[in-house]
């Protein structure tokens, strides 16, 4: 009877010697996940800095984006017109028949 007490002790000591050791993997493990989310809360922090001046620019960029458009379609007018133009002008300049 003695002697089942002693092992019983003895793998009882045994089991918490592994859950010691099972316990100190899972932390060692959990303070490298810990690092890896302190580098991402980092990284995070640094791109909430660097673009923290986008929305006061974007109305900026909105309006120069509609300036550029009214002016594309100017230019797309002014081609149309050119291109309306230049078989009258190889006409005149002799560079193709009159079929054009």
């Amino acid at each position: 009877m003695v002697l089942w007490t002693v092992l019983t002790a003895v793998l009882f000591l045994v089991l918490l010697g592994f859950l010691a050791w099972a316990l100190q993997k899972i932390d060692e493990a959990l303070q490298g996940i810990g690092k890896s989310l302190q580098k991402i809360a980092w990284g995070v922090r640094a791109i909430e800095v660097e673009t923290s001046p986008l929305p006061s620019g974007i109305s900026g960029v909105a309006g120069a984006l509609t300036d550029i458009a009214g002016g594309l379609t100017v230019v797309r007018d002014h081609l149309g017109r050119t291109a309306s133009n230049l078989p009258g002008a190889a006409r005149t300049l002799g560079l193709i028949g009159e079929q054009v």
